[in-house]
C-alpha cells in the first residue's frame, strides 16, 4: 500500500520556461558589470544542463568552477549565486488549478514529498513562491546526497517508510522513472511530451489523472 509519494519539482509541479536561463543570467551580469552576450549565455546554460550528467552533488563553488572553466574566467561565487537567487523567483503567474485541486486530494490519503537535482533552500522558496509549499512535508534538494538518478537520492526521500510504499512521480523517464525503480520504489511517468514508453511502465499525461490511479 502507497504511503508516500515522491514527487519532482520542474516540469512537474512548477513549470520551467526557457527564458528563466537568460533572464537570470542578465540579471547577475548586471549586477557585476558583466558584458552579456549570447556566447556567454549559451556556455553557461550548456553547463547547468549538463552539470548532472557529470557531478553527483549540487555545490554553488563546483558550478562556479565548472562555469569558469568553460568561458575561461575566474569569477567568483557571487556570480552564479546571484544567477541563482533569481531563479527563486521564477514561477509561473498562475499554477493550474487541476495542479492544486490534485495535490488537496493527494494530501488528504498520503505524506507528499519533493525530490529535486537542484538547491533545496532555492526550491523551497519556489514553492512558497508558487503557493505549494504547503501540500508537502518535506522538500529535499542533493547538496549533500547524490543526484537522481542515484539510489541514495531516492533512499533520503522515502525516509522511514519502505521503498514498495513510496511512489515517485515525474517527468525525466531516465532520472526519476528508471531511477525510482532501481531503488525499489514505484513510479508513475509524467509523460508531458506523450514519447513513446513501454506500457509496462505506469504513465499518466494530465497531473489530474493522479486521482484515479492513487
Amino acid at each position: 500500500m502507497i504511503k508516500r509519494i515522491i514527487f519532482d519539482l520542474d516540469n512537474t509541479l512548477i513549470d520551467w520556461e526557457d527564458n528563466y536561463w537568460e533572464d537570470g543570467i542578465k540579471f547577475a551580469c548586471k549586477k557585476l558589470n558583466i558584458n552579456y552576450n549570447d556566447k556567454l549565455k549559451n556556455d553557461i546554460i550548456n553547463v547547468i544542463d549538463n552539470y548532472e550528467k557529470t557531478q553527483e552533488y549540487f555545490k554553488i563553488d563546483i558550478m562556479q568552477d565548472l562555469i569558469n572553466k568553460k568561458l575561461n574566467s575566474n569569477y567568483d561565487t557571487q556570480f552564479i549565486k546571484l544567477i541563482l537567487n533569481y531563479f527563486e523567483k521564477c514561477v509561473p503567474n498562475k499554477i493550474d488549478s487541476k495542479i492544486i485541486e490534485t495535490l488537496k486530494y493527494l494530501q488528504s490519503k498520503y505524506e507528499l514529498v519533493v525530490l529535486t537535482n537542484w538547491f533545496e533552500y532555492q526550491q523551497k522558496q519556489r514553492l512558497k513562491n508558487a503557493n505549494l509549499y504547503k501540500y508537502f512535508k518535506k522538500v529535499y534538494g542533493t547538496e549533500t546526497v547524490k543526484i537522481k538518478p542515484n539510489k541514495e537520492a531516492f533512499e533520503l526521500a522515502r525516509g522511514n517508510v519502505l521503498p514498495n510504499e513510496c511512489v515517485m512521480i515525474g517527468d525525466n523517464f531516465e532520472i526519476d522513472i528508471k531511477g525510482a525503480i532501481n531503488a525499489g520504489l514505484e513510479a508513475i511517468f509524467y509523460n508531458r511530451k506523450n514519447i513513446d514508453v513501454s506500457k509496462k511502465y505506469k504513465s499518466i499525461y494530465k497531473f489530474e489523472e493522479l486521482k484515479e490511479i492513487l
